[in-house]
Formats: C-alpha cells, sequence, structure tokens
C-alpha cells in the first residue's frame, strides 16, 4: 500500500485567483458572450506536472500544474471545466480535480492556455 504524503497547511504559499465562466448578453447584438468573474481568491500549493512539446512542422507547448487548494465543496459542486486559474499572471484551463483526504484537499489539474 502507498503511504500518501501529508500536505500541511504552511505549504499553500501561493496566491491564486480561480475565475468563473458566465455567460452574459451583449447589448447591441444581443449575442451570448462568456465572460470570467473571480469566483474565489486563495492560497495554494503549486506542483508542476509535466509538459510536452512536439514539432511536426509545428511546435505546441503543453504546460500541465497541479494546484492543490483547502477543500470547498462549491468548486467541486459547479462545473470545473468552466473555470480558469490566474497564478503568476498567466491563465491557466483546469480540466479535472482530485479530492486529498476526507474534505481536506482539492487537486486541481491545470492546463497553460498561452
Amino acid at each position: 500500500m502507498l503511504k500518501r504524503k501529508k500536505i500541511y497547511v504552511g505549504e499553500l504559499r501561493e496566491r491564486l485567483t480561480i475565475k468563473s465562466a458566465v455567460i452574459v448578453k451583449s447589448d447591441k447584438s444581443g449575442a451570448n458572450i462568456t465572460q470570467f468573474k473571480i469566483f474565489k481568491n486563495c492560497w495554494a500549493k503549486v506542483v508542476d506536472t509535466g509538459g510536452s512539446e512536439e514539432i511536426e512542422g509545428k511546435v505546441v507547448y503543453n504546460d500541465e500544474v497541479s494546484f492543490i487548494i483547502r477543500y470547498d465543496e462549491i468548486i467541486i459542486k459547479n462545473n470545473i471545466n468552466e473555470k480558469i486559474i490566474i497564478y503568476e499572471d498567466k491563465e491557466y484551463d483546469v480540466v479535472s480535480y482530485k479530492r486529498i483526504g476526507f474534505k481536506e484537499y482539492i487537486s486541481l489539474k491545470a492546463i497553460y492556455r498561452g
């Protein structure tokens, strides 16, 4: 059986902003526009989980990061794929989450948008 490394609150040293997608109507055309509104500011532990680069006539850079934050039921209940994370002035799309412990932490897996 693998032993999980305990995460301590003091390891959550990085400040980030989680934004949620909100659909609003344009005043002029009436078309739906997606905007991101601040959902939550929180502290996190940032873990670099990997990246890739392919060269086949084009270069693709994929930077994956996991953000470990304190457990929050509201984040899990809402659609996680409609959220972005702002960390060090970079935007990351949240692609999945994983619970850590029993209502202790959440690991948000994200990919760099740039």
